[in-house]
This record gives C-alpha cells, structure tokens and sequence, in this order.
C-alpha cells in the first residue's frame, strides 16, 4: 500500500462535486445565493489578437469570497452549435478550446500568479507565474473546477482555497489580490479578457486588476505520511519504506515545506527526447516537493517555447545519478578488484533524498526563502547536500534580487557556488529592461561570469522594439545546481514588430504582424558561430487560419 500527498489531493479529486462550504458547491451551475452578492466584470475585450476590440458575445465574470477561499463564476454566452467540448490534455495552454482562465496574484506584489483553467471539456492546465510574463507549468495545484452548460450559455465555476498557495500578511480590513479573467473562443479563434492584458506580452502581472477581498491570513498544519511495502515473489524478498512531508503555514506570509525520506514514485515519466547535439537535455520536475512553493527560486530563461537557456535553480540535479569513483575501490588503492567490479555493478540512476525543507516569507515588500536537500548516501557512493537561498525586493517600479546556490559533493572533493544578481524595471508607458549577473565559484576551477541585459518597449498596442545581450565566460559553470545550455557565449540581438488588428467588420482579415530580427551568436572570443538577419509575416484569418513566411 502507498500513502502519499499526491494520493490524497488524486483522492479529493474524486469526490466531485466539491462542497467548498455549506452553501455554495463547485458544480458549474452558479445557482447559489451567495452568487447575487458577488462582485461583478463585464468589460472584456479582445486580446488575442491585441485588438482591444468589443467580442460579439457576452461574458460576466463573478468573484466572491468568505473564510474558504475565492470563488469565481463565468457566464459564457454562446451558441450552442458553435461550443467546443473537446478534451484536451493538463496544461495544454497553447490548444485552442472553449476555456475560462483565472489569474490571481495573492500578495498584489506582482512577483508571483496563479494561472487556472478549465475547458468547456473540463480539460484543466494551472502554471505559475513570475517575472512578469514567465510561466511554469511544472506545478499542480490544489483547487476545483467544474462546468455546465444550458442553450443560451455555458458557465464555469473555480474554487481557490486560502491554502492553495503561501500569501503575504495583509493588515488592512480587506485583503487586495490582483486578477485577471479571460476567456478562449475556439470557433472565433480569438481571446477576450479584463484587464486588457495578456502574458504574451511584456507587461502582464504589473497590471493586474486589483480586487480587495475578504481578509485571511490562515494559519494550517499539513502531514502527509506514507509507507510503502514490496515484495518480491521471484526472489522472496521484502522491503518496507516510510515517510512524510508536513507543510507548515504561519498565517503571517511564512511558509515551511519538508520532506522525511520522500518517496516519488507516483511521479511521471520523462518525455522521449532525441538529442543529437552535445548539449545537455533539460527536463522539467514534477516531483512534489520540488513544485510546491518553488517560484521564489525560479530564475530561469527560455530562448522559446521548449528551449530552456538557462535555470539557476535545477532541481533535477537532486536526487539524480550518484556519484562514483570505483577507482578508489581497486587493488591499486588498496582495495580488489572484486571489490571495484562490486562498485561498478552497484550503479544506480537515481539517489534517494534523506531529508529536504524549504522555507518562504512574503512580506509587503521584500520577499525571502531558504532551500535545502540532503541526499541518501548509497552503496560505494556518498549522498551530495545541496543549499540555495532568496531575496526579492521591490521599490515602485524596480525590483532587485539576489540568490546564492551551494553544492556541497565532499565524496569527490568538490564544492560548488553560484551567487545571482537580478534586476527588472517596468516604467509607466511600456518601457521593461531585465538585468542578470551570474558568477561562479567551483573548486579547482577559475571563476566564471555571466550577464544577460534586456529592453523591451511597447509604446501601444501596434509596436513593439526589443534588443538583448549575452555573455557566459567560457569558466562560468552553473551545473552543480543549475543548468546551462552553454557557456563561452557572446550574442545580441535586435527585434521590432508591427501588428496591425483594426480591419473593416466585412473583412476576411482578423490581424496581420511584420518582423524583422537581427541575431549575431559568437564564442567569448568573439569568433562568429551564427550571424542573421530575419524577416517574418503572419496573417491570422476570421475563419481562424492562418499563413506564417519566414525568410
């Protein structure tokens, strides 16, 4: 038998309808009375594409709270030949269905949100998101959502217990959460939502629309056991495991994680990646511990969809391969060969984790948290320990950061720090510029550094302008705890984008964009490896096809 976290969330899953309090129950219907005393939009607009124009059909959005959690209503105006009740798979954001999708950033900081979903299908998909418009499907939360349907609309319903997530301490009477609300209409091919603002584009959690709510700093103690008993019907062997992860919530913005002997068995499986080039593949983490409460630590950067550039933070380095040395068992060490043949075939791909906490205080305006994880010392191998600590601040329109990750792998010999330095202003008419230093410390290695500097300007909805530089010493080295897609990198670029959405209604035409990129990838040497320019159109039709030309 197997008792874990996840066992338990799968199982409340089971218990739908969910009964969120007496009164009102998550069934997708919105026949409560609690519905007629909820706040109330109705202003959404078109934002995908951009064009901020009025949707032809209907759609109000109700927001209630109480002790529980926040509840949200979608009222979704439709023919009923036209709706889409497809399935589709969770976290599939970037499928086209008929959708309703929620974001709420909690503390009103703009450095963490909640995305979630829920198709007419009852498909679901939830990410985080940081860094303004960074999303992260790797974690799973613990909310509900249902819906249902009549002939003039389909509706849904969300449940989002205080609990889901760690918040910050607010004094104030209400508590003041920023939203956004949107809607996906598969057989238009558009997107409509309040405010008008999308994660597609460089400003998004800054301007959320702000909801004061009913105040609660919960206070909750969570433990999860689990045990575990194999047997082996061949061989007659048996084994037995325990554990348990208790979650710890103070009720002041603090939250406490850990993990006794974590067992992650119920976890997916990797997808199949076939990589014929020297780089390291990166693959995602779903492991529970790992997703709960890990935004703070996530500095990451995808290149595009798919193509991670870097993560100071990997955690799939913990609890990966053990490290060995069967040199040290050999007869010429002292040992026998029996005794390194032993080592060589007691090789395991994965280490077991002895213990892991993580700890996460938001406050008003500076946010900390401290991360650390201890491997299982295995045959013929010694476990590593690995350590990471988080600040963010937030002054107006700045926010500056710093992380330090250490890898203690004492059974080679070697000790590993990477310290982080980020920063990210967002002025008032569209102006948003990042900034990243990394600098490594490695024993027996020389230092590395490594920056990364972004701007970004839309000064309306039509324009956009970009540029970025790199630079990763050929000595910067991350992954011990991190990854890297490369270092010995010096490249910059340049970007501007028109997107023109204002067609007549009888035109066939729903937006039409122009690009045109420059791209120059060189070594730290400064000798040429990639050099381009590049030039797109795309055209998006009301019949919701499309054209794309790259040259």
């Amino acid at each position: 038998m197997i008792i874990t976290s996840r066992k338990f969330f799968f199982l409340s899953l089971l218990l739908a309808p969910i009964y969120a309090n007496a009164s009102i129950v998550i069934d997708g219907k919105l026949d409560e009375d609690e519905w007629q005393q909820a706040q109330s939009i109705d202003k959404l607009t078109i934002i995908n594409p951009f064009s901020l124009e009025t949707p032809d059909y209907e759609t109000k959005v109700l927001i209630y709270s109480d002790e529980n959690g926040i509840y949200f209503g979608f009222i979704n105006q439709q023919p009923n030949e036209t709706r889409d009740r497809r399935r589709h798979a969770r976290d599939g954001l970037r499928e086209n269905h008929d959708r309703n999708v929620v974001v709420v950033d909690l503390d009103n900081t703009g450095n963490t949100a909640y995305m979630l979903g829920i198709a007419l299908g009852k498909s679901v998909l939830d990410y985080t998101i940081t860094n303004e418009n960074e999303i992260d499907g790797d974690w799973d939360g613990e909310w509900f959502a249902e819906t249902s349907e009549n002939d003039e609309n389909w509706y849904s319903e969300f449940f989002i217990p205080w609990n889901m997530a760690p918040m910050n301490k607010q004094d104030e009477e209400k508590r003041t959460i920023g939203v956004s609300v949107s809607r996906m209409i598969q057989h238009l091919g558009i997107g409509i939502g309040f405010p008008a603002a999308s994660f597609q584009r460089s400003e998004f959690l800054s301007v959320l629309h702000k909801v004061e709510v009913v105040q609660a700093n919960p206070k909750s103690l969570d433990f999860f056991p689990y045990t575990v008993a194999n047997n082996d019907f061949i061989t007659d062997e048996s084994s037995f495991d325990a554990g348990s992860e208790i979650i710890y919530n103070t009720g002041s913005g603090g939250e406490l994680v850990a993990t006794i002997n974590p067992d992650f068995g119920q976890v997916e499986s990797d997808n199949i990646v076939i990589n014929y080039s020297p780089r390291e593949t990166f693959y995602s983490d779903k492991r529970p511990f790992f997703t709960q409460s890990q935004s703070m630590f996530n500095i990451e950067l995808d290149w595009y969809p798919g193509f991670e550039l870097y993560s100071m933070l990997h955690t799939r380095r913990i609890g990966a391969r053990p490290l060995y040395d069967c040199t040290k068992y050999s007869e010429a060490q002292g040992g026998s060969d029996d005794l390194e043949d032993q080592c060589n075939a007691s090789k395991l791909n994965t280490n077991g984790i002895d213990m892991a906490f993580k700890f996460t205080q938001r406050g008003e305006s500076t946010d900390f948290g401290a991360f650390a994880t201890f491997e299982k010392d295995e045959d013929f191998s010694e476990g590593s320990n690995f350590y990471a600590f988080r600040t963010i601040h937030n002054v107006g329109n700045h926010r500056i950061g710093h992380m330090a990750t250490h890898a203690d792998k004492s059974f080679i010999d070697r000790q590993a720090t990477v310290n982080i330095i980020d920063y990210q202003y967002l002025s008032d008419s569209g102006l948003r510029i990042e900034h990243i230093n990394m600098f490594s410390n490695i024993s027996d290695e020389d230092s590395g550094f490594g920056s990364r500097t972004m701007a970004m300007h839309r000064p309306n909805k039509e324009w956009r302008y970009g540029a970025e530089i790199y630079y990763f010493s050929d000595d910067l080295n991350v992954n011990d705890m991190g990854y890297l897609w490369r270092n010995d990198l010096m490249a910059y670029g340049a970007t501007v984008g028109y997107t023109r959405t204002d067609f007549e209604d009888q035109s066939i035409s729903k937006s039409r964009s122009y690009n045109v990129d420059y791209w120059d990838q060189n070594n730290a040497e400064h000798e040429n490896l990639e050099q381009f320019y590049s030039f797109s159109f795309s055209q998006s039709f009301k019949s919701t096809s499309n054209i794309f030309i790259q040259s």
